[in-house]
């Protein structure tokens, strides 16, 4: 769809190396070498300061689930309410009663707080 547009997305899977990955993207931003970057932040604490540059340059960064430290930044959001519902209702449908979640602190995690209300 998006080639047929004239639209071309890299994607890039960090594995286990996903600190070096997280930086060389930023970099590849902040030097015109991408046009653009959606980003789920791996840490809120790490690259800040080469993330509030890229903000305050306008760069077209945007933040997928989670801005890290707050940052005044583009943001979009999954459906993590729907997601749960579907979820736990699959693993219900399915016969399992004794379900666990396992979240991060809901402040820095900004899509951890509506899981944990849906899961409730």
């Amino acid at each position: 769809m998006l080639h047929k547009r004239g639209i071309f997305l890299s994607t890039r899977y960090s594995g286990e190396d996903f600190d070096r990955v997280e930086q060389e993207v930023l970099e590849q931003l902040k030097n015109d070498e991408i046009a653009g970057l959606m980003i789920y932040p791996i840490d809120s604490n790490k690259r800040i300061d080469l993330m509030y540059e890229l903000v305050r340059d306008k760069k077209p960064l945007v933040f997928v689930d989670k801005l890290p430290n707050n940052l005044p930044a583009n943001c979009v959001m999954s459906d993590p309410i729907s997601a749960m519902d579907q979820m736990v209702g699959h693993l219900a449908e399915n016969g399992h009663r004794r379900i666990a979640f396992v979240g991060h602190d809901p402040v820095s995690r900004s899509s951890v707080g509506q899981r944990l209300r849906m899961a409730a």
